[in-house]
Parts: structure tokens; C-alpha cells; sequence
């Protein structure tokens, strides 16, 4: 695996990506079935980049006209925000802007459990406008604070506490109620000699046949399915991606 975060743009819109932390880029490059335990030879070589960044969470939170705030990774219609208690890709959030303010030491016995009926792990919902990107897979990681506590102050984006418990002046606790980072995931076949595709989509990589043309580039057509390229192709990917957890979301498909 190979790690990269010097000069890597924001895989998405620079008003989703957080303004002062680096996105991250992680790459499986020339990955053979032999690599992942299959005893099965073949010429074709699979290769899975990443690239993740942190969100600014302002630039997802919703007012709606009752006066409810919420965290939202789907399309921005606020008036099915209020449709019900559908999962539907948002979070209720207790605090306007989503920043938790100073708590008290009885905030442990105080405080309310976070309202999970809106949120779920699947559901078939439009993406937020900034996470369409119809040559990767997109998947987003979310982090609840809950009631967490440190001990000093945490500059790290994802887990920012600067908030001291005014009751106790030497615990810090989240600034945020929720933090994100959002990934888009790319995948690439070669041939052993050199030959390679564009980094493109788990989709278009197991949809469409691949072949070589006869300047040594791959490219893809629609016929029907060679069915050892076919199998080599799948296999790999099942086994980069083994529980189905390669999360796609675009346009209106499903978010898993």
C-alpha cells in the first residue's frame, strides 16, 4: 500500500472538502489474484486508489421552516426533511449550528441519546449535489461525539474538542456534535507488460468487457462477456472488496 497527502486535491467540491486539512490518498497498485489467495494464474492486475477528506460541516447543515437543524448527506430539499421519520440520509441535530456548546459535569446523566430514526446505514435517497462523481465510488465515514471527553485540547479536525466543562476546567469536550470524511474510491486494470485502463469505477469495471486495441491500450465495449476476463475481473474484485462494504452512492442509487 502506498500513502500520499502532499498536493492532493479535494476529490470533491473545495466547499465540501475542510478548509485546513490535507486529503489523504491511499493506493493498492498491481494487485494479482495470487496476492489475495486465489491459486489462480492470469496476466490481468487490479489496482484500488482512495482518496478521503475530511467535510466542512457547515457547508451540510439545514435549517428547515420549524426551526430544526439538521446534518444532511442527501440532496438539500428541505421540505422532506419533515416528511416523517423515514431513514432518509440526515441527522437531527440538538444545537442550531451543530457546535455543542460548553456542558456541565451532569451532562453524562443529563444529556439525550442522539435521535437515530433518520439515519440509516441503507437507503435509496438522492446524493448531495457535491458527492456525484460518476467515475468513483463515494462513501462517507461519520463520527458521532456522544458524550466523549479529553483530557487536553484536540486540534485534529475530525475529533476538534476545545469546549472546557464549566464545571470541570480540566476536561475539553467535542466542538462539534458530528464530524465526517467522505472517500472516493477509483479502480484500475493492467496487464502485466504495462497495459492499463483509466481509473474509473467499480461499476464500469465489472459491467464492460476490456480489451487491448492495437496501440497497447485497453479500452471497452459493450459485447458479450469473454468468460475467463470475466471471472479474473470479478474475482478481484470480490476479494479487495469481500462483505459488499465498497459503498457506492450516485445519483439516485443505493447508499449501502
Amino acid at each position: 500500500m502506498h500513502v500520499q497527502s502532499d498536493s492532493i486535491p479535494c476529490p470533491f467540491s473545495l466547499k465540501a472538502c475542510h478548509p485546513y486539512s490535507t486529503p489523504l490518498q491511499l493506493d493498492y497498485i498491481n494487485v494479482s489474484l495470487r496476492d489475495v489467495g486465489l491459486n489462480f494464474r492470469s496476466d490481468i492486475l487490479f489496482s484500488r486508489r482512495t482518496i478521503c477528506s475530511l467535510l466542512n460541516i457547515n457547508h451540510f447543515l439545514l435549517t428547515t421552516s420549524n426551526g430544526t437543524a439538521w446534518f444532511h448527506l442527501a440532496a438539500p430539499n428541505s421540505s422532506q426533511y419533515e416528511d416523517g421519520s423515514r431513514p432518509n440520509g440526515r441527522q437531527k441535530l440538538k444545537y442550531p449550528d451543530g457546535r455543542n456548546p460548553p456542558p456541565s459535569k451532569m451532562h453524562w446523566l443529563e444529556e439525550r441519546t442522539p435521535d437515530l430514526r433518520y439515519w440509516s446505514g441503507s437507503f435509496q435517497e438522492g446524493a448531495h449535489p457535491d458527492f456525484l462523481r460518476p467515475d468513483a465510488e463515494v462513501f462517507i465515514l461519520v463520527y458521532d461525539a456522544g458524550r466523549a471527553v479529553y483530557r487536553q485540547p484536540i486540534n485534529d479536525p475530525m475529533y476538534s474538542a476545545h469546549n472546557r466543562l464549566r464545571d470541570q476546567g480540566r476536561d475539553y469536550w467535542p466542538d462539534y456534535e458530528y464530524t465526517a470524511m467522505a472517500c472516493a474510491e477509483q479502480y484500475r486494470l493492467c496487464l502485466r507488460d504495462g497495459a492499463c485502463t483509466d481509473y474509473t469505477s467499480m461499476r464500469k469495471l465489472s459491467e464492460n468487457c476490456y480489451k487491448i486495441d492495437y496501440a497497447g491500450r485497453w479500452r471497452w465495449e459493450k459485447p458479450s462477456y469473454p468468460f475467463w476476463s470475466t471471472v479474473v475481473v470479478n474475482l478481484l474484485i470480490s476479494q479487495q472488496d469481500p462483505v459488499g462494504m465498497g459503498t457506492n452512492w450516485q445519483g439516485n442509487e443505493t447508499f449501502r
